[in-house]
């Protein structure tokens, strides 16, 4: 796959939330990329004790207010910090 140095800034990132050190990776590429690949090859690595919640962004849906938040559990919220 070929993908090194993202998967050691990624695992650099997971050690930091095994941690108690919150943090985002970001994952960005063209169409074909391999996004996805590399999101399910980290996924299938982590340990048993790691908890994975998804989103999925709708560029037509960008209107509906904490839309991806509302997705991840987040259904009220006074403002946007709080989401």
């Amino acid at each position: 796959m070929g993908r090194d140095a993202e998967l050691a800034t990624i695992s650099e990132r997971l050690a930091a939330a095994a941690e108690g050190r919150a943090g985002v990776v970001w994952i960005e590429g063209d169409a074909g990329y391999g996004k996805t690949a590399l999101l399910r090859r980290i996924i299938g690595a982590l340990p048993d004790d790691f908890v994975v919640i998804s989103a999925q962004g709708d560029e037509l849906a960008r209107e509906q207010p904490f839309g991806v938040a509302s997705q991840l559990s987040v259904t009220e919220s006074a403002g946007s910090f709080a989401a």
